[in-house]
């Protein structure tokens, strides 16, 4: 596993990653690796238009609240009409941050986005402190706990998904 970070500036202060940049990075990736996995901005930025429809899938995570739903549909919407990628290729995550008697049910977000939901990440604050202190990733501090099997239900749709 290689991990390439991104900036953690937020949109607007990062400095943009041009086309040219991103181009070279993919093609560079794809020649090491069988399976590339990139983790970008919900911003449509230059280099998220040009990679997007390159991705064989595309998952799109998120929260089960009014806001980020609105977004996600508004996302959605604009992958599928301006940059053409077939809905057939998109899968959703839910991410619970927190519990919360106000977050939608996966029924509302199903129903709120029109997709299927791939799997959904339960809140494990202590998990992810633990994790952080140890320097090691949720999944392998505790590989039987809820949310590392849920990542494990997830990784399989999406590989059964792509197959």
């Amino acid at each position: 596993l290689f991990v390439l970070c991104g900036q953690v500036e937020p949109p607007g202060v990062a400095l943009p990653l041009h086309r040219p940049h991103a181009q070279a990075i993919v093609r560079h990736l794809e020649a090491t690796t069988d399976f590339l996995l990139l983790d970008m901005s919900t911003e449509l930025s230059e280099a998220t238009r040009l990679l997007l429809p390159e991705c064989d899938s595309i998952v799109v995570i998120v929260e089960p609240q009014r806001a980020a739903l609105s977004l996600a549909d508004a996302l959605l919407s604009n992958m599928m009409s301006k940059l053409k990628i077939p809905g057939s290729r998109i899968s959703i995550v839910v991410v619970n941050r927190t519990h919360s008697a106000a977050s939608y049910t996966l029924e509302a977000v199903e129903s709120a986005l029109q997709y299927e939901i791939a799997g959904v990440v339960p809140p494990a604050a202590e998990l992810s402190f633990e994790a952080t202190q140890r320097g090691m990733p949720m999944v392998l501090v505790h590989p039987n706990s809820t949310l590392a099997i849920q990542v494990q239900a997830i990784a399989s749709h999406l590989v059964d998904k792509m197959q």
